[in-house]
């Protein structure tokens, strides 16, 4: 049993989401584990002219550029370290180009 099954067994309750506005990511919990999404600064605009179906082909994934957040994760939530990644999702988000919403 995972920590989060522990604690949810004994407080009934899901995890808050932790957000920290200095290293710009959020983490929160989803099926008993971990969502840690980055705010990514100087993040590329893409899709100018609309976005395509990114369902059959993901954006190519970027590890080198997520790396500062995760390890941000870390030092907060120090059992980050000892869990595994199972996943990595790097997909467009709706902003404009100068980086608002």
């Amino acid at each position: 049993m995972s920590r989060i099954e522990a604690y949810r067994r004994t407080a009934d309750a899901t995890l808050a989401v932790l957000r920290e506005s200095d290293q710009s990511y959020y983490l929160r919990e989803e099926r008993m584990g971990w969502i840690l999404g980055p705010y990514e600064a100087g993040a590329p605009a893409r899709f100018a002219d609309g976005v395509p179906d990114c369902s059959q082909e993901p954006v190519r994934r970027r590890l080198e550029r997520l790396l500062p957040y995760v390890e941000a994760a870390q030092r907060r939530v120090p059992c980050l370290a000892r869990c595994g990644i199972k996943d990595i999702v790097n997909g467009p988000i709706a902003y404009t180009p100068d980086g608002s919403p």
